[in-house]
C-alpha cells in the first residue's frame, strides 16, 4: 500500500514539499519501507496544483505527486510492475 504525507516549508521563491512515501515491499516481506523526500518546486507550479485540487475533490496532493512520479518513471524506461500498479491505482483512485 502506498501512503503519502506532507509538510510545506516556505522558501524564497520556491516551496519545499516534504513528502513521506510508504510503499509496499515485495510479497516476501510484510514491513513497508519508508522513504522521505524533500523537493523544491516553483511556487507557480504549487499554486496550479492547488487550483486543480480545489476543483477536483477526489484528488489529493499526495495522489497527484504519486501519479506524476510514477508516470515519469514509466515514460523514462522503468518497467517495474510495482510502479505500474502505483500509477494505475493513483490514476483511478484505488488503494495501492
Amino acid at each position: 500500500m502506498a501512503r503519502l504525507g506532507k509538510e510545506l516549508l516556505l522558501g524564497s521563491s520556491l516551496l519545499c514539499l516534504y513528502i513521506y512515501l510508504v510503499i509496499s515491499m515485495t510479497p516476501m516481506t510484510t514491513a513497508p519501507a519508508t522513504v522521505s523526500l524533500m523537493i523544491e518546486i516553483p511556487e507557480t507550479l504549487h499554486q496550479s496544483m492547488q487550483d486543480y485540487l480545489s476543483t477536483h475533490e477526489l484528488w489529493s496532493q499526495e495522489r497527484v505527486m504519486q501519479a506524476a512520479l510514477s508516470l515519469f518513471l514509466m515514460q523514462n524506461g522503468v518497467n517495474q510492475p510495482q510502479v505500474n500498479k502505483l500509477y494505475l491505482n493513483s490514476l483511478f483512485g484505488c488503494a495501492a
